[in-house]
């Protein structure tokens, strides 16, 4: 009989914060911070590490930059530099963590002190990311043994109090598809905050008539960045031949709410 090899081989495995109930060996919390700190201070907060394995955990600490791409997609910046527009909104070389190397007695939790040491011409929204990395450990995947290393991400973002502008605009809006309904929205963040926009897109026909709403749910874009939205009608019934006008609402906390159009035909 032939027997199957047992090959032993190494991967990193990059969980990020919405992944955490994934890592069993490794938790961590919070999972995100939100923090105001003054230009030219210094600001503290505690992050707790869990290790609910039953044996003595080694875990190490690295701050990244990271950002996020025109679908929502996080990239992240280990060993490479960021692109100038997102290193220009960075704090990675303001955070120092205390100790970035420690042991974790099987189920229990350890504080690890992290600083961030604001600059004084610092001004609006910073952000970067802090990895809790634990040591390899065997896992059977697909028949065979792997070095697998758990990893959780924690985002921080960092606001100077008094100074970030909330600002957007929508820049384009396009008919993507007929059947079913799918409109393509692209929303610019052009203030110095970090925003959590979300809408809807009003159809209306001839007469004026608002004829199917279509929400949209909130979802996060970093300063000075871009997002596309797909956004798709669940309504089943389609809409009946005609002309039309779809009206896409952003609502991103300004003053003001935001909108892009677009006329279109459905044809018989």
């Amino acid at each position: 009989m032939m027997r199957r090899t047992l090959i032993t081989i190494s991967v990193s495995l990059i969980l990020c914060y919405f992944f955490v109930s994934s890592a069993r060996a490794l938790r961590v919390s919070p999972v995100e911070f939100n923090l105001k700190v003054a230009a030219g201070e210094t600001g503290t907060f505690t992050l707790s590490v869990m290790n609910d394995t039953k044996v003595v955990q080694i875990y190490l600490i690295n701050v990244a930059d990271w950002y996020r791409n025109e679908k929502g997609d996080n990239i992240f910046f280990e060993r490479s530099s960021p692109p100038p527009e997102v290193k220009k909104h960075s704090c990675r070389d303001w955070i120092d963590v205390s100790p970035a190397r420690f042991e974790v007695p099987p189920n229990s939790v350890r504080n690890i002190k992290v600083s961030v040491k604001v600059p004084p011409e610092a001004k609006g929204t910073y952000w970067a990311i802090i990895f809790v990395e634990g040591a390899p450990r065997p896992t059977r995947h697909r028949g065979y043994t792997v070095m697998v290393v758990p990893r959780i991400g924690v985002k921080v973002y960092l606001t100077t109090p008094g100074a970030a502008v909330k600002k957007g605009r929508v820049t384009r809006m396009m008919l993507k598809k007929e059947n079913p309904l799918t409109f393509s929205l692209t929303f610019e963040n052009t203030g110095d905050c970090d925003l959590r926009p979300k809408g809807w897109v009003e159809i209306k026909n001839v007469r004026g008539e608002t004829v199917r709403k279509i929400p949209i749910p909130s979802f996060p874009i970093l300063p000075g960045a871009k997002r596309v939205l797909e956004i798709k009608d669940k309504e089943k019934s389609p809409l009946s031949p005609g002309w039309y006008q779809a009206l896409g609402i952003i609502d991103y906390g300004g003053e003001n709410l935001v909108a892009g159009q677009v006329v279109f035909r459905i044809k018989k």
